[in-house]
């Protein structure tokens, strides 16, 4: 398996003074917490430091395209005509810029397994297994994401409906950059066995509802509160028990 990378520190200025976000001197009280999912409102570079190791980063971080501008120009459209009622998503400039390299070799540096969608977007090492999702769309937006990895086994595919309005059993949508559960799920489940995720840019917080759903403990960090309370309402419903059965292996 491939080893984890040294967790570098901050880049500094000449005097010393670190350019990333400074360390909390401890965790702040959770956002959100029960049985399997904690989630923290903050900032992942200050964070990250005080947690513990994982078995697994199921991560989807900012691609640096400016997919909020893109969604908030285009939301509830396709070809300029409504499809539906539009939902609007905030232009906050959260994807003007990929994360700094060091926070993404933090996050790698304390998780054993890796997933990271958009890794496309990333200088990361060369992997053997990336996860491929075919969205089934038509249009603009691009016909599938990729997922980096370091799993050793080959790469694998899953087809999901995600077009606009048009989405696999008409799961809601609550972020610009969400993606599906299934595809979520799948991607955990195709980790192994692992039973503790982070997930430091949990957005509407899908990672944890999937790691819920497969009987897994995850810690979330989200820094927009917002999304905080809706992935806390996401993750107070209830949740299938997928954990019961066994389906990682499916390659579709």
């Amino acid at each position: 398996m491939t080893a984890r990378p040294t967790a570098p520190n901050p880049p500094q200025t000449a005097a010393g003074q670190s350019l990333g976000a400074m360390p909390c001197s401890w965790l702040p009280e959770p956002f959100y917490r029960d049985e399997y999912v904690t989630i923290y409102h903050g900032d992942c570079r200050q964070i990250m430091p005080l947690l513990g190791s994982f078995d697994l980063l199921m991560a989807d971080p900012p691609y640096g395209i400016g997919a909020d501008k893109a969604m908030h120009k285009a939301g509830g459209t396709q070809y300029g005509k409504a499809l539906a009622a539009k939902r609007e998503y905030a232009e906050t400039n959260w994807d003007a810029e990929t994360v700094d390299s060091w926070v993404m070799h933090l996050a790698r540096s304390i998780c054993a397994k890796q997933i990271i969608f958009g890794g496309n977007y990333y200088e990361l090492p060369p992997a053997k297994c990336w996860l491929l999702w075919d969205k089934e769309v038509n249009g603009e937006f691009a016909d599938a994401e990729m997922a980096w990895t370091n799993l050793q086994k080959p790469v694998r595919l899953r087809r999901h409906m995600w077009n606009g309005m048009l989405r696999k059993g008409g799961e809601e949508r609550h972020h610009p950059t969400q993606k599906p559960l299934e595809v979520i799920q799948w991607a955990i489940q195709h980790a192994g066995d692992v039973e503790t995720i982070l997930d430091p840019w949990a957005g509407s917080g899908t990672t944890g509802h999937a790691a819920k759903n497969l009987g897994k403990r995850a810690v979330l960090i989200e820094r927009e509160e917002r999304y905080c309370e809706i992935a806390a309402a996401r993750l107070a419903q209830d949740v299938l028990p997928l954990h019961t059965t066994n389906s990682g292996n499916s390659s579709t």
